[in-house]
């Protein structure tokens, strides 16, 4: 697996662009006023803080993901090499088996 950080998700960059686009074009539309200027500043503020929170949310919960997915792997190739060890053994006994039975059946 690869260890590259590439920093916000294209998804969540594409949610918070069209954000983005919305509030500029809605600011655009009501400028002219001075009063809309001072609500449509409120509001970009506010969809700032309440992007950086949802930013915020879900780093936490991909490196949540992360850290839960790195322990499922690290259980999954252990229980690999203790099927992998068992399975050795039970061949090698086979093995012995065979050699035993074939040397009685030549006797």
């Amino acid at each position: 697996m690869s260890d590259n950080k590439k920093g916000i998700a294209p998804t969540a960059a594409a949610i918070a662009g069209t954000i983005i686009g919305v509030a500029a074009g809605a600011t655009a539309a009501v400028l002219s006023d001075k009063n809309n200027r001072k609500k449509v500043s409120k509001k970009l503020e506010e969809f700032r803080v309440e992007g950086q929170k949802a930013y915020t949310e879900l780093k936490k919960r991909a490196g949540e993901a992360n850290l839960k997915a790195q322990d499922f792997r690290k259980k999954l190739e252990a229980k690999v090499e203790e099927v992998k060890g068992e399975t050795q053994k039970k061949l090698a006994a086979k093995k012995v088996s065979r050699k035993r039975a074939k040397k009685v059946t030549e006797s």
